[in-house]
């Protein structure tokens, strides 16, 4: 997902020199450009993603408010579920309330963000999850795909329960002394036959007029 960047840094800011920063901090492609929001996951060992050391190599929070100035800052505590969402307000972090879902909208992305607790590739933990304005949760591709195997399993059951009634359909007529092969096909009931049986036309058995009616009874 793309991050639009934020208006660029004030050049009264102190220099930065880039390339001596912490390979774990999060820095812009270019200087002068800045990411409207940083994303920190705090790990077993705390990794200043709270410290407000003003020098080198300076404290994560220092330096995205400070200097960034970065508009959301997002620390996460997978190891809770623990979630904050922080707006720079007058040049200071604000912690923002989340709604009644428990979640946070971002207006910079369009999306709102939360934790959700479940299971991925084998790992039952707390995750990170985006969803709608609508309030529609945007799924991962393994649970895309699962979605559509699920839905492709439906469809087949279906159409095998739809097969079935034809074939109860045509062993009724057939008791009847019908004999269903022989009918004269009537193509103008077919639409019909599909609607309620759910079943593609050339899976059909071709029924007369008479047959058809008899077969409802």
């Amino acid at each position: 997902m793309t991050i639009p960047l934020a208006p660029r840094i004030s050049d009264t800011l102190p220099p930065i020199t880039w390339e001596k920063l912490p390979a774990d901090f999060v820095l812009p492609d270019e200087p002068g450009e800045v990411p409207a929001i940083v994303m920190e996951f705090i790990s077993e060992t705390e990794g200043g993603e709270y410290s407000l050391n003003p020098h080198y190599p300076y404290g994560k929070w220092y330096f995205y408010e400070r200097i960034l100035q970065v508009p959301v800052y997002i620390i996460f505590q997978p190891q809770t579920g623990e979630l904050e969402v922080y707006r720079l307000v007058a040049g200071k972090y604000e912690l923002q309330k989340a709604d009644e879902n428990h979640r946070y909208w971002l207006a910079e992305i369009g999306l709102f963000l939360g934790v959700w607790q479940g299971k991925k590739a084998a790992v039952t933990a707390h995750w990170l999850r985006w969803w709608e304005q609508s309030g529609n949760l945007l799924l991962w591709g393994s649970e895309r795909i699962e979605q559509e195997r699920e839905r492709a399993e439906q469809e087949r059951e279906r159409a095998e329960q739809a097969e079935r009634r034809v074939e109860r359909m045509a062993a009724q007529l057939k008791a009847m002394g019908i004999d269903v092969e022989a009918e004269e096909p009537i193509y103008k009931y077919l639409d019909k036959i599909k609607g309620r049986m759910a079943l593609p036309t050339k899976r059909l058995k071709l029924l007369s007029k008479d047959s058809y009616r008899h077969c409802l009874l």
